[in-house]
């Protein structure tokens, strides 16, 4: 979970960044290359949100479930209200990733 919340912080920083960048660039012609640093900013924060969720996707599932391989025993049924909260925080973290995708897109169709 510590790499979810990095990766967290990370696309939140990005995110301002990327704010900054099209206040700056709301002036130049549609069609400047300044927008195609704005579609590789998107979609590397995308990536990164993508790897953090995916990595908290697989320690929720070993929460849940547990390994019978290696004796990990599932912990959810102890531990109830913080596996629901971060369930929903990857949830939404999922979410977020959709919506850079869409970002990304969109960054992608202003560079032409």
């Amino acid at each position: 979970y510590r790499f979810f919340v990095i990766a967290n912080f990370i696309a939140t920083g990005f995110s301002v960044t990327t704010l900054l960048l099209v206040v700056v660039l709301r002036n130049k012609s549609p069609g400047s290359n300044s927008y195609f640093f704005l579609f590789l900013l998107d979609l590397i924060v995308g990536d990164i949100l993508l790897g953090g969720c995916a990595a908290a996707t697989s320690i929720g599932y070993l929460g849940k479930y547990g390994n019978d391989h290696t004796g990990w025993l599932p912990v959810c049924d102890h531990f109830a209200k913080f596996c629901d909260r971060g369930t929903i925080s990857i949830a939404v973290s999922y979410a977020c990733v959709v919506f850079y995708l869409i970002l990304a897109s969109a960054s992608a169709s202003a560079s032409r």
